[in-house]
Parts: structure tokens; sequence; C-alpha cells
């Protein structure tokens, strides 16, 4: 079994960061475009970086968390789709599950200044039109 080669010099993301903007800082370490980077650094084609900001491709985030240690999960979170809100559904799932997702991508707080409290269940999608319905039927005129 062959194990990747990490790269000596990476710089830590700054939070908050885009991926194009890490990479560029990573390419500058070594006097190389973002272009250049991922075509001779990582030998994939160049093509991969036309959505790097918005959606970058599982298999290129792979072959970075290789060359750098970083998890391929804190490299997602540098794009759009790392930031995408998940389902209502999914957040019962998991007590605590909400708060997590809610101060996992804040941009106000540090997390050492950020107060917790408990929130009360945010109930289903369908709980949610349940609601809707009731609401509507107390608008409506008397037949």
């Amino acid at each position: 079994m062959t194990s990747t080669v990490r790269w000596p010099l990476h710089p830590a993301p700054i939070p908050g960061e885009a991926l194009s903007s890490w990479l560029r800082r990573v390419g500058a370490s070594y006097q190389m475009t973002v272009t250049e980077l991922i075509e001779y650094g990582l030998g994939r084609s160049p093509e991969a970086i036309e959505d790097l900001d918005l959606d970058a491709p599982l298999g290129l985030l792979d072959a970075l968390a290789g060359r750098t240690g970083l998890d391929r999960r804190r490299l997602q979170e540098m794009t759009l789709a790392g930031w995408m809100p998940v389902s209502a559904e999914d957040l019962e799932a998991q007590p605590g599950a909400f708060e997590a997702y809610v101060r996992r991508h804040s941009v106000l707080l540090n997390a050492s200044k950020r107060s917790t409290r408990p929130l009360r269940n945010i109930g289903t999608k369908s709980h949610a039109k349940d609601q809707a319905a009731r609401i509507a039927a107390v608008d409506e005129p008397p037949p």
C-alpha cells in the first residue's frame, strides 16, 4: 500500500475563507497558480477548479485532505455546498442537532464568547403544514 506524501507547506485555512482563496495561498507557497497546484500537485484535471467555491468534487477534496492532513469535512466547509442547510426532519433525528447546526457556521461571535440556551422543538415540515392549514381555516369566512 502506498501512502500519500504530504505537502510540507500548507498554511492553515482562515476561518470563513473560501477554498479557492486558501488554495491560492497554498499555491503561492510553492510559487504556483491554483491551476498548476491542482494539475501538477494533485494530478487532477484543471477543469476541477471550475466549481471550487460552489461544490468542489469529493475526489479533489480527498486528494487535498491527503496532501495537507486537513479533514475532508473541513475542506468542504470552505465551499458553498458545505454551508447548505439540512432539512428539518434531519435535525429532529438527534437531540441537540439543531443547535449544533446553527452554531457550526456562526460568523457573529467566537465560539468561546457564545452563550447557550435550550431551544424548543422546531417541529417537522408536516407540523408546519398543519399549522398553516389551521391558520387558513381561521381566516376563511363562515359559509
